[in-house]
């Protein structure tokens, strides 16, 4: 926990080794905040987005696809075990590997898939859709 620095200064990007943005859950945001972590994080960082429904492929703008997934912990983080991670169309195999071996170093249920649609995607689609008048 000491190694971790949140922040909201993107000076501290040069040296992380990983980012997770966990920003209002818009793809407009969500892919402003991107680019800008794209440009300021050094070469081989993992970039992550605690999205719970949002295209992991649809936020990136700039390469390398392979460095950049989804990963949601669940609320409240401090409470909750499960952290599910999703990989994007090129999202490399070690990139997803290491985001699991992260979560069960922090004492968290890793769960991972190598697709861009998320487990309870559909329950989201539903609580977003308008309701009907009777």
């Amino acid at each position: 926990m000491a190694r971790l620095v949140p922040t909201l200064s993107l000076r501290y990007l040069k040296s992380a080794d990983m980012i997770i943005e966990a920003v209002f859950e818009t793809m407009a945001v969500k892919k402003d905040v991107f680019g800008k972590l794209e440009q300021g994080a050094k070469k081989a960082a993992i970039l992550a987005s605690n999205t719970s429904y949002l295209s992991i492929d649809g936020m990136r703008r700039l390469p390398p696809p392979a460095d950049v997934l989804g990963t949601h912990f669940f609320s409240p983080a401090n409470v909750m075990r499960l952290l599910k991670s999703c990989a994007g169309g090129k999202t490399a195999p070690d990139v997803l590997a290491t985001v699991i071996d992260l979560a069960k170093r922090h004492h968290k249920v890793g769960v991972g898939r190598r697709q861009q649609r998320w487990i309870h995607r559909q329950s989201h689609a539903q609580r977003l859709m308008p309701i009907k008048p009777s």
